[in-house]
């Protein structure tokens, strides 16, 4: 089986460490189902973007890898894995570009999705209870309360990068295709179903 997955029956046995199993199973899941959105990304396609500014796919790929990268440089410490032009390519303010060149190919960023993942949720399992439980260092204290909440943030985080690409028109004001259902102009709906 997938070596990041963690047995969701576990997460029923309410207890110390519910927190942590849930952090862990979310983890697991939000990574699977970024390596399973880009299974359908070729490397051709891989930096096309649905809209003007919008992230694609190689760009969503190399910041959610950057992302857990540089939560386990800063909390662990220990050296990055990634090459240093990964900060400017994905780090926060980035842009991405429509120039292939500039990415590492969808195979290496997959890699790295995996190899980080792996270490991110081996570091969140070996915490003790007190380390999770523990308020995260001032200069991330606006992601969670604390280290068991920083698990769920960060999936949170590979969900929705994920899921603008899913549904790319999102970011345009426009929620993109559904299932082959056309799209809906989210500003037409009655505001108080706007986001």
């Amino acid at each position: 089986g997938d070596e990041t997955e963690v047995d969701v029956r576990d997460t029923m046995n309410a207890g110390t460490g519910i927190e942590r199993k849930i952090g862990l199973v979310t983890l697991a899941f939000a990574r699977k189902q970024t390596l399973a959105f880009l299974e359908d990304i070729t490397q051709a396609n891989a930096v096309h973007q649905p809209c003007a500014g919008a992230n694609h796919a190689a760009w969503i790929a190399g910041h959610i890898a950057w992302e857990d990268d540089s939560i386990l440089t800063s909390m662990k410490p220990r050296a990055s894995v990634l090459p240093p032009t990964y900060t400017k390519l994905f780090g926060t303010g980035s842009s991405a570009t429509t120039d292939a060149s500039m990415y590492p190919t969808l195979d290496q960023l997959r890699e790295k999705l995996v190899q980080i993942r792996e270490e991110l949720i081996a570091w969140f399992s070996n915490l003790s209870e007190q380390q999770l439980r523990s308020p995260l260092p001032t200069d991330h204290a606006g992601y969670a309360e604390n280290f068991a909440g920083l698990m769920s943030t960060l999936a949170w985080h590979e969900g929705l990068h994920a899921g603008r690409r899913r549904f790319p028109g999102t970011q345009a004001g426009v929620a993109g295709e559904l299932d082959g259902h056309r799209p809906v102009d989210v500003n037409a709906l009655p505001a108080e179903l706007q986001g």
